[in-house]
């Protein structure tokens, strides 16, 4: 069962957040905010250009099959503030009687408002491309949700009308429980494992991208609650087992959010994007209303095709 639980971290110690979103490569080290809004820019420190392009290709010229996997954090912090590490939801007592926190940490997106635009807007560039299919799946409490199956209970990744029918069961759905990362990332592999194109080759062969969200700690993969220890290898062990699938052909980027930076969970994710060959974003969502998801996608070929 979900419970109200998010797991959030509340730190004494952050990192300076500025009105903006932080877009930076997994070779550089580097947590701090830039002054200008990087969520329609490319990654620092890589050859993309605006609008996901390596060289003269971009995502909307190629031809190839392109599989596009949303892994997204619905835990109760984002819906409700939080105590004690993301454990526990705020009562009456951690308020001052002025109504403002004394030890809550705030919501990161009540309304869904940064989740389903960054993922709608980038949707509603690609949805009219053929040559793509689409994967959406949820994670809280101790287990994920794919949203896109491929007979009502694994998940797979499906057309744009499946996706429509998603991002609609996302919006209804109530955001609730921990952030099982391990969960997730099985979920990813699996959706990958049962696609009937994962065994091509050449030009049939499928690209894959996939784009975690998360405002937290792994759950699943976390020891201690002050200060919380993540077990990092269980995640790049994880991950590596993904892009084992399709070596080349499949790459995982990473989105902190939240209101409040924590450098901890934010390197985590970090962590999570370099591992997986692709991108992280660090991004205020009391100020960044969505990021542009092309930032985050490479796309892996010389000449478009």
């Amino acid at each position: 069962m979900w419970t109200e639980r998010g797991w959030r971290s509340r730190h004494v110690c952050y990192l300076s957040w500025v009105t903006a979103a932080s877009l930076v490569a997994c070779s550089n080290p580097n947590y701090g905010f830039s002054g200008s809004d990087l969520s329609q820019s490319p990654a620092k420190g890589t050859d993309q250009s605006s609008g996901g392009s390596t060289g003269t290709c971009t995502l909307q010229d190629v031809t190839i099959p392109v599989r596009v996997m949303f892994a997204v954090d619905a835990s109760g912090s984002n819906r409700l503030p939080t105590v004690d590490q993301g454990t526990e939801i705020c009562s009456d007592s951690d308020y001052l009687t002025d109504g403002n926190p004394l030890h809550c940490s705030p919501p990161t997106d009540p309304q869904k408002t940064f989740r389903r635009n960054s993922i709608t807007q980038f949707f509603n560039s690609y949805q009219g491309k053929t040559n793509f299919s689409w994967g959406f799946e949820i994670f809280a409490g101790d287990s994920l949700r794919p949203l896109i199956t491929a007979d009502g209970r694994w998940p797979n990744f499906g057309n744009s009308a499946a996706m429509v029918a998603a991002i609609r069961r996302f919006s209804g759905n109530t955001d609730q429980g921990g952030t099982p990362y391990l969960a997730a990332l099985a979920g990813i592999k699996q959706a990958i494992e049962n696609d009937p194109g994962l065994p091509q080759t050449g030009a049939a062969a499928p690209v894959y991208f996939v784009v975690f969200m998360s405002d937290g700690y792994p759950s699943d993969a976390i020891n201690g609650t002050s200060p919380v220890t993540v077990d990092l290898a269980a995640l790049k062990s994880a991950i590596t087992g993904i892009l084992a699938l399709a070596p080349a052909r499949i790459t995982l980027s990473t989105v902190y959010y939240g209101t409040i930076n924590d450098p901890v969970a934010a390197s985590t994710l970090q962590t999570m994007a370099k591992a997986g060959l692709g991108q992280f974003a660090n991004v205020d969502t009391g100020s960044i209303s969505s990021i542009s998801v092309n930032d985050l996608i490479k796309v892996p070929v010389g000449d478009c095709k």
